[in-house]
């Protein structure tokens, strides 16, 4: 079976994670500019990410000029209770593989919106989503506990009911890079 490879093991991990997070970006709903502010209580449900059902694709360049094509798809799992992410590759014979699944949710005892990523090469990662009015999103900024801070931010805002820009970077010898800035569209209701 062919697998995208990466070069280096954190950077796989950072980009499971990130293609995964994009979940959460439907908070906003509807076209930004033309949206209110969501109320406190909308952002603290995983009924804010029903808009985000649907299927969402990428053709963009990471920074360091490596292609990235993907195609994720959301769905209200376990009695609508909790968002599922999955995450698909194309391969060069035209099919697909699941490289990420996730779920994000509700999480009462955190008192935040959460995101569970796991890999096919076996990580897993857990993460804070932040926002303060559902149109841009702060994804690993605030860690769950002290010393737990992550080595990969990402922000999403949300441009229009069927785009958002996600921008992801790591922590690499102390200084933060950017890994990419590029634009996700809605390709399915």
């Amino acid at each position: 079976m062919n697998r995208p490879s990466f070069r280096r093991s954190g950077l796989a991990a950072a980009c499971g994670a990130a293609l995964l997070l994009v979940a959460a970006a439907p908070l906003a709903g509807g076209d930004a500019a033309d949206q209110p502010a969501a109320s406190a209580s909308s952002l603290q449900s995983v009924d804010a990410l029903k808009p985000f059902v649907g299927e969402w694709t990428i053709d963009a360049k990471w920074d360091d000029g490596r292609p990235l094509k993907a195609r994720n798809v959301y769905s209200m799992e376990l009695g609508g209770r909790h968002m599922r992410a999955r995450t698909f590759l194309p391969q060069p014979d035209g099919s697909e593989i699941q490289r990420y699944d996730g779920f994000m949710t509700w999480h009462p005892e955190k008192k935040s919106l959460v995101q569970y990523a796991f890999a096919m090469d076996g990580g897993v990662r857990e993460q804070r989503i932040e926002t303060t009015d559902g149109k841009v999103l702060r994804v690993g900024f605030t860690p769950f506990e002290q010393g737990g801070e992550s080595n990969l931010h990402q922000t999403i805002e949300f441009l229009s009911a069927d785009e958002f820009e996600w921008t992801v970077e790591i922590r690499e010898g102390g200084e933060w890079k950017r890994l990419i800035k590029a634009r996700w569209t809605r390709s399915k209701g």
